[in-house]
């Protein structure tokens, strides 16, 4: 809960004044964290992108996104959307990442990690279509068993968007 108020308020604190767009998406995903034994698990993912147009075909904002199932994954971090044709779009950006996995606090694994996120989509209207891939390279594990080390986590979702 304390890195989604993080996320939440680095969203807010960093938007320009007249934010333009504003996405919000909610959705599924396939979450699977790399431990010796790689875990896997369904999540509700949900985001928050704010930032401005830069022509017609990018728009570049600050994305923040939270995927909750038996474990939690957070995202930060800037993102490009850049528009193909009329309807269609993908979405590209570097992000910080904290990955937490499910079970007892002192035995489940842990991190903080740099992830690519990766969207593609179409919008009608206000309204978009999002597949998102999230690869996610763990570079500093504090997992305290050796089972539960954390190297990798990798996201597959889907999510319903609006834009305000």
């Amino acid at each position: 809960m304390k890195t989604l108020c993080c996320c939440a308020s680095a969203l807010v604190v960093a938007a320009p004044a007249s934010a333009d767009p504003v996405d919000i998406e909610a959705g599924g995903a396939h979450v699977t964290l790399g431990t010796p034994d790689p875990e896997s698990t369904l999540a509700v993912a949900i985001s928050l992108g704010i930032g401005t147009k830069i022509n017609r075909t990018f728009d570049a904002m600050l994305r923040g996104h939270v995927s909750i199932g038996d474990g939690v994954v957070s995202v930060l971090g800037p993102h490009v959307r850049q528009h193909i044709g009329t309807r269609a779009f993908i979405g590209y950006g570097p992000a910080i990442t904290s990955v937490v996995g499910a079970g007892d606090r002192s035995m489940r694994a842990s991190g903080i990690g740099l992830a690519a996120d990766l969207r593609a989509g179409i919008h009608v209207a206000d309204f978009s279509l999002t597949a998102e891939v999230l690869p996610i390279w763990v570079f500093a594990s504090d997992s305290v068993a050796a089972r539960s080390h954390l190297s990798y986590a990798f996201e597959l979702g889907l999510a319903l968007g609006y834009q305000l």
